[in-house]
């Protein structure tokens, strides 16, 4: 529905803007929790923080929110080829209960993520939209 609005929209605005680029994103497969799994099948998002603590993370003092957009491109077809034990390695969770792996490669997703290793901290809300 929401690619749909934006083609309308688009196409009502032509007559005064160019269009250049865009990219359409949707939550994927909701889970219980609401986060959405990317496209690897992995839950999104669990290390973001809920409630109240979102919104002091997500919101500066004034309001003012910021948004850093990353466009990546992955070989789903050869992530596929992988067995579950060395997905679930190369992001350092387990795909079946979305348990953080104790023993994690330091190539780990998780581990080039973890926003507690950063100095200051530097706690984020993120969101995988394909």
């Amino acid at each position: 529905m929401v690619v749909n609005l934006a083609r309308a929209l688009s196409e009502q605005l032509e007559p005064f803007f160019e269009f250049d680029a865009g990219v359409d994103g949707f939550k994927n497969q909701p889970t219980q929790n609401g986060l959405g799994r990317d496209l690897t099948g992995y839950e999104d998002g669990t290390e973001n923080p809920v409630g109240d603590a979102m919104a002091s993370v997500a919101l500066a003092a004034d309001g003012i929110s910021f948004v850093a957009v990353q466009t990546w491109k992955h070989d789903l077809k050869q992530f596929a080829k992988f067995s579950a034990k060395e997905q679930d390695d190369l992001i350092g969770r387990r795909k079946v209960d979305n348990e953080e792996l104790a023993d994690a490669p330091e190539f780990a997703h998780v581990k080039r993520t973890a926003q507690e290793s950063f100095s200051p901290e530097a706690f984020i809300v993120r969101r995988s939209l394909p």
